[in-house]
């Protein structure tokens, strides 16, 4: 329900995913924007339902988002029995690619940077929609591909107060210093921001690439 009140089309349910797009079959100037919120808005409604499930002892579940933005070939797929109204490609297994990486990360939506340009140069001007904020996760080479990417991170800043949003935005712009002394080589200096983070918050990124140093 969330993903087609906010303009997206519904594909298809794959084991215990769901596929989706937007920008098909009616053009979409905002369709990150979209794609975006209904990340966000998926992750909020999780949350709820987790508490409801935890007051009657059962366990809570998390769910993982990728989110790829770029060309890709959609219409009737299949033969003259049985065929459907889909997207196919490579960006299309791409996006499937990010979403696996939030087990890695300790995140819950990750988004490409076609999908992070796309928010900014949207046709509406207004670049990242409101209530939401994006740092740069790491850059990785997924299965399949030679050519290293870059992928972010969406954080959500609704239901938020000041103080709230300026420790992420803080811990954001500590995370970008680390991960800057990471790409660098200089291993102690990012050991320590690192560590750093991880006194105040349990961040999964900061966990990885520690881990990885």
């Amino acid at each position: 329900d969330i993903i087609m009140d906010n303009g997206g089309l519904v594909d298809k349910y794959i084991g215990d995913a769901i596929m989706a797009f937007w920008g098909a079959p009616l053009a979409n100037t905002h369709q990150a924007h979209d794609a975006a919120r209904a990340a966000i808005q998926m992750e909020s409604a999780l949350k709820v339902l987790g508490d409801n499930w935890e007051k009657r002892g059962l366990p809570r579940i998390s769910i993982g988002v990728g989110i790829n933005s770029g060309e890709v070939i959609v219409g009737n797929m299949g033969s003259t029995r049985r065929f459907n109204y889909t997207i196919m490609g490579d960006e299309v297994n791409f996006a499937s690619r990010l979403e696996g990486l939030n087990k890695m990360y300790g995140t819950s939506c990750i988004i490409s940077e076609g999908t992070y340009r796309a928010m900014q140069d949207s046709a509406n001007g207004n670049g990242l929609p409101e209530g939401i904020y994006v740092r740069h996760r790491d850059t990785v080479t997924v299965k399949g591909k030679n050519v290293p990417k870059k992928i972010y991170e969406l954080i959500s800043l609704e239901n938020k107060n000041e103080n709230e949003k300026t420790e992420i935005i803080n811990r954001c712009a500590k995370f970008a210093n680390a991960r800057t002394a990471y790409e660098k080589g200089n291993w102690e200096d990012a050991i320590a921001m690192f560590n750093e983070i991880l006194l105040s918050t349990n961040d999964g990124p900061s966990h990885a690439l520690l881990e990885r140093v």
